[in-house]
């Protein structure tokens, strides 16, 4: 299938402006990917103070595109905690496996500055979704604006992908009541991982890691 229509447009991100077409993959490190697999779409506000990395990954079928998304959730989360929060998730017949991390950047916290980042992991259909939104300057950004956003995409990759257009539209909740957000302390394998990826080793306005397939998927 195109990857191009289950990509965010600025219909989606409003205010912002794309600042990386790499929706069949160019330019990025993604070995054993050929095209119209993956890719990644980066947005910027005019003002250069949130950050928007809308990432796709496409497989046959929607069991390899939960292995792979199983497989690659502790890179994915890029060793961030978990969240709770009171923002309702995203509908759990249409996002399969909705995972939510981030909080307060660490790095950006060591240097006195409080800058925001999450990180939305989710399958629709044959669809894995990453969708990483940060903070790069001291303007407010919340759970509740970037929830926002993961409904948006969530919207456009259901509306795209053909294997849920046959039983009709999907579900999708309304937009979510303002809510703040606490990190928790967890010992599973993805909260324990080292720090890998971008949001570990490069400020929150760096482009998040993207890990090819798992050779084992067929």
């Amino acid at each position: 299938m195109e990857i191009d229509p289950l990509f965010a447009t600025a219909e989606d991100f409003v205010g912002f402006k794309m600042v990386q077409d790499s929706r069949h993959g160019e330019g990025l490190n993604m070995e054993d990917i050929s095209k119209n697999q993956a890719g990644m779409a980066c947005w910027m506000t005019p003002r250069n103070t949130c950050r928007i990395c809308d990432i796709r990954w496409v497989f046959p079928d929607r069991a390899r595109a939960l292995d792979f998304h199983r497989a690659n959730l502790a890179m994915n989360s890029e060793g961030r905690d978990p969240l709770e929060t009171s923002c309702a998730p995203l509908p759990p017949d249409v996002a399969l496996e909705y995972h939510l991390y981030g909080g307060t950047d660490r790095m950006a916290q060591a240097l006195g500055l409080r800058l925001n980042m999450f990180i939305f992991l989710f399958v629709v259909g044959r669809a894995v979704v990453k969708l990483f939104v940060s903070q790069i300057r001291e303007t407010p950004l919340d759970l509740h604006e970037a929830h926002g956003y993961a409904q948006a995409v969530l919207r456009r990759v259901a509306r795209a992908e053909p294997t849920l257009r046959e039983s009709g539209a999907p579900r999708l909740l309304p937009p979510p009541a303002p809510a703040t957000t606490t990190t928790t302390t967890t010992t599973s394998a993805a909260a324990a991982a080292p720090a890998v990826g971008a949001g570990a080793s490069r400020p929150a306005s760096s482009a998040p890691t993207l890990p090819p397939p798992t050779a084992d998927l067929d």
